[in-house]
Formats: structure tokens, C-alpha cells, sequence
């Protein structure tokens, strides 16, 4: 188990006093879980490991995410984030686990994957994980920004509501689909929006700004939807775009 060295407490700390919660990501974009669920001691190892250094080091939680990893089976990745909760529920004072996954991980317009499926599509992964772990996630960011989705624009307000309302399994936007049975979907109040700070943290293209940030905002509000927040990619491209969109999130 790794020991918490070289962790920089005294930073987590001046964090926490600005009010911030200061979780451990784990994951990304590339096959970074291969080792983890190549065995089911590999699995119970890696969980505790992460909840041992969450816990030495004074983490407020976890961000697992999972884009682009679908060769273990949703059931591994529930299993994994009950576990932890297990783990978790042990320590004194709250301890966060947030899921982080592409936005097509819900969609209405294709077959929902057997929780015990590997290598499977993209798709869809995460409706298992939610049906089997949804009590022991905090909140889900679904990225909205890097996957097609009905064929929306990436800046269009539209590619933001038909995902919010799939992930809700609220009727969507894709003709001829039906909410996915036997899935209650996810509460609004957990689901953050995954939006680019600024054109250059990934592709212009990808990337809707102040405006797309306040006509969601404003659908939302006349909807009566609810929403935990917004999360952004990343503080550094935020500062570097003065602030632009996360100024528009707080008071825009």
C-alpha cells in the first residue's frame, strides 16, 4: 500500500480553509485500470490502497474516472465504488466518491450492455454501474464536451439538454428512442455537467463558453430542474481564459 508520502497535506489543508473539497482523481482517458481488474485480488487491492492513502493523507473523497475504459465489466466498476464506500463510511467525517465518465455513457438510442459483459461499447457502460452503485456515488460528472451525441453541435445548449435528460432518463431528444427500462436514471441534484474552460483545453470546436454556460443555466431554471453544478477542464485553462466561464457559473 503506498504510505502518503511526498502528499503535500499542508496544501490540502490551505485548500479546505477556502472551502473546497480536495479529492484524489484516479483514471483518465487511456487503459489506466488494466492492473487494477486484471484479477479480483488486483480489484481488493487497488480499493485498498485508495482508501488507505484518501485516508492518510486526508482526501475528502475520490474521482474515479473511467472514459474510455470498457474492457472489465460494469459490475467491477460497482463492486470497486461499494467497496470504497465500505472502506470509506470507516473513517471519521465524510468521504466523497464522485464518477466520472464520457456522456454517452447514458443514451437512449442504444442497447443497455449485461453488468457482467467485458469489452463492450462505450455505450451505455455506466447504466449498470449505476443500477448496481448509485447508493454509494456522491454525484456523476458526465463530460459533455468530447462525444458525439444526436448529432448536436458541441456548443449548442440542445447537445447539454439531450444529455441532462438522458442521464435523468427523462424522455430525449433522439427521435424514436424511449427512456431506457427498468433504469430510474440519476438524480439531477448529483449530476455535475462537464464543460471545457477554454478553447485551448481541448478544441475550439468543442468548447460553448460564458453563453452556453448561461442558456443552460436558464433552461434549467425554467424546467425546475435540478443540478449539482458544473465541472470544469480544468482550474489551469480557467485562469488562463480569465476566468471567464467559471465567473458565468457562480454569478453569471
Amino acid at each position: 500500500m503506498y504510505d502518503g508520502n511526498n502528499i503535500n497535506k499542508t496544501m490540502i489543508a490551505s485548500w479546505r480553509q477556502t472551502g473546497k473539497f480536495v479529492l484524489l482523481s484516479v483514471g483518465g482517458p487511456n487503459n489506466l485500470w488494466n492492473n487494477a481488474f486484471s484479477s479480483e485480488s488486483n480489484r481488493q487491492n487497488f480499493v485498498n490502497s485508495l482508501a488507505n492513502l484518501v485516508n492518510i493523507s486526508d482526501f475528502d473523497g475520490v474521482d474515479l474516472d473511467i472514459e474510455a475504459y470498457f474492457t472489465t465489466s460494469p459490475r467491477n466498476v460497482a463492486n470497486t465504488i461499494k467497496d470504497l464506500r465500505v472502506l470509506f463510511n470507516k473513517f471519521k467525517g465524510k468521504r466523497w466518491i464522485t464518477l466520472t465518465a464520457d456522456c454517452i455513457g447514458v443514451y437512449q438510442g442504444a442497447p443497455v450492455p449485461s453488468p457482467d459483459d467485458t469489452k463492450i461499447q462505450a455505450f451505455n457502460f455506466v447504466v449498470p454501474i449505476i443500477q448496481l452503485a448509485d447508493d454509494a456515488i456522491d454525484y456523476y460528472n458526465s463530460k459533455a464536451y468530447s462525444n458525439w451525441y444526436d448529432g448536436y453541435n458541441h456548443t449548442a445548449v440542445e447537445y447539454i439538454q439531450d444529455i441532462y435528460l438522458n442521464w435523468r432518463n427523462l424522455p430525449g431528444m433522439c427521435q424514436g428512442c424511449r427512456p431506457i427500462a427498468n433504469f430510474k436514471g440519476v438524480d439531477g441534484a448529483k449530476i455535475l455537467i462537464g464543460l471545457l474552460a477554454s478553447p485551448d483545453a481541448r478544441t475550439a470546436a468543442e468548447y460553448g463558453g460564458p453563453n452556453l454556460v448561461k442558456n443552460t443555466k436558464a433552461w434549467l431554471l425554467k424546467q425546475g430542474y435540478k443540478v449539482a453544478g458544473f465541472q470544469l477542464w480544468n482550474s489551469y485553462f480557467d485562469k488562463a481564459n480569465g476566468y471567464q466561464v467559471s465567473t458565468t457559473i457562480i454569478g453569471g
